[in-house]
């Protein structure tokens, strides 16, 4: 949400994103009247309602509503996570199913991967012992994360392989998962040494945009070495 009020402001508008979570008798309308106030605002306003329609029909409601010039026009795309409602799951007897439903938002099934929306929580609430090891590979050190199972038995390993973005939240979960499955997760850290100041991908500071682009800088041919290294 502060993106899309980010881009409202840059298309001439003053935006102001009210956190209804910040009370429980959050007041939209005394936000609205507060900024209609403010030094910088011309007394005229409008509300948005994101949703998962294309933005642009709201946005030229709004420049024609307010007067501000219609040749500039915010695009942007569907996005299939905006305006969904989120409710608590019913109990699984009512639905005669698995309190956490497949693709759910707003838990994790236990026999599955947390989702990129609960991949945070799952980690930090986690029963799963894990640790990060500097693996040697020549002159360089790389970062990993392993997972154990719980039963502390002779185990399997299986490779994590991350995606562009990196060893993110999501990609450690899967780790966490597969300990969670009985295996022992190996997930190498393959930004390691290509961060800022030759950090790791925490030096990226979470910026996915920042962890594709430098992906995109490291040789092909010293990706698979990595992932072995970290194998053997």
């Amino acid at each position: 949400m502060r993106p899309v009020a980010d881009q409202m402001a840059d298309e001439g508008f003053i935006a102001v994103v009210p956190d209804a979570l910040s009370s429980a008798t959050a007041d939209v309308d005394a936000v609205r009247d507060y900024m209609i106030k403010h030094a910088a605002a011309n007394g005229r306003h409008a509300t948005l309602v994101v949703s998962s329609n294309d933005l642009r029909i709201d946005i030229a409601a709004l420049n024609k509503r307010t007067g501000n010039d219609p040749s500039r026009v915010v695009r942007m795309p569907r996005h299939a996570h905006m305006g969904h409602a989120m409710f608590e799951p019913e109990p699984a007897q009512q639905r005669g199913e698995q309190a956490c439903a497949i693709g759910s938002l707003t838990c994790k099934r236990d026999d599955l991967v947390a989702g990129t929306s609960t991949a945070k929580s799952a980690l930090a609430r986690s029963p799963i012992r894990g640790e990060w090891v500097d693996i040697p590979m020549g002159s360089a050190k790389l970062h990993t994360r392993i997972t154990y199972p719980q039963s502390g038995a002779k185990a399997p390993i299986v490779i994590v392989k991350t995606g562009a973005g990196g060893l993110n939240d999501w990609m450690q979960s899967v780790g966490d998962q597969l300990a969670r499955e009985g295996f022992i997760g190996v997930a190498p850290d393959i930004h390691s040494g290509y961060g800022p100041n030759r950090g790791n991908w925490d030096s990226i500071g979470g910026f996915q945009d920042e962890a594709i682009k430098i992906t995109g800088r490291i040789p092909r041919d010293e990706v698979m070495p990595r992932y072995k290294a970290a194998r053997d």
